[in-house]
Order: C-alpha cells, then structure tokens, then sequence
C-alpha cells in the first residue's frame, strides 16, 4: 500500500498537488513553494518517505507523520487550508479555491478522513512518493 503525491504547480505562493492512494485519486494537495528546504518555509523535496498515521492532539484528528525528511522534522499531512497554515507540512482537500486572493484547498478534514480510511489498518506505517508533475 503507498502513497503518492503529484505535484501539479507551483508559484512564488502556492505548490498545488494531488494526493493517490494506490493510484486512486483521493485529494488535493497544498504546500509551500520550494525554497531550498528552508524549515518551516518551503515544501520538502521529491523523494520517496515512510508515514504513519497517529492521533494529533493540536488538531484532534487522525493525521499521517512523514519521517527521514532530509534537514526537516514534524513534517505531518495535517488539516489546513492556507499556505499560512503549514509551516512546510502538507495540507490535503477536496477541492481547491481562493480566499482573500490566495490559492487554498477546502473540506480539509474531511480529505484527511478520507485518506486515513482508505489506508488498510493492518499496515503500521506506509510508502508515500512525492514527485514534480510540472
């Protein structure tokens, strides 16, 4: 069972994506642009990560933690629906839009919910692949 993340665009603001679970398109994704891997500022680099899901008590929710992610830590696939809102994580949604001229996705939790019940529970931890699609 993996993961993948296909980068669709990025801006100076934004890097917009989709989110598989074993090829099977589950939602949208929002990051930060790349900015050489700056903590808390850029999206992480392609590559391939192991997550797993856990119990975040800041967001009270299932959420997925990425690990090995080279200069970085806490990286997590968390609720949010603006880049102010990741500090270099990644935000999934089910649909994308627009608030006060920025991009955003939206239904956020309700995406995340989607992922983590998609994901077979006899598995503790899991593939994710990000990879630029542009």
């Amino acid at each position: 069972m993996y993961l993948e993340i296909i980068r669709l665009r990025s801006t100076q603001k934004v890097t917009m994506g989709a989110l598989l679970v074993n090829s099977k398109l589950m939602c949208f994704t929002l990051e930060p642009p790349w900015r050489m891997n700056e903590k808390g500022k850029s999206c992480i680099p392609v590559g391939e990560y192991v997550c797993q899901k856990y119990r975040s008590k800041k967001f009270e929710t299932m959420c997925l933690k990425l690990f090995d992610v080279y200069g970085r830590e806490n990286i997590a696939i968390h609720p949010g629906n603006s880049v102010e809102e990741t500090k270099g994580c990644i935000l999934p949604g089910l649909m994308t839009g627009g608030l006060h001229n920025n991009e955003t996705v939206l239904q956020s939790r309700l995406a995340l919910d989607t992922i983590v019940t998609n994901l077979a529970h006899q598995y503790v931890s899991y593939n994710l692949i990000i990879k630029n699609g542009f």
